[in-house]
């Protein structure tokens, strides 16, 4: 888990999902927003994985790549 100065709070996952640049691959999206800090979030859809502890399987791992 990242810390909480790092994490992305609601109002900024909304702002930056509808404002964000788009970067597609076969595997996931990146949502980016250029600014002075680098904070990050991840979202497993149920469409890549039905269960919840699945789910967060794969968002732990993606989290301690960060």
């Amino acid at each position: 888990m990242l810390a909480k100065h790092k994490r992305v709070s609601r109002p900024e996952f909304t702002a930056a999902y509808a404002a964000g640049k788009r970067i597609h691959t076969p595997l996931f999206t990146l949502v980016t927003v250029p600014g002075p800090v680098f904070k990050a979030s991840v979202v497993v859809s149920k469409k890549v994985a039905k269960k919840a502890h699945d789910r967060n399987r794969l968002r732990r791992r993606v989290y301690a790549v960060l």
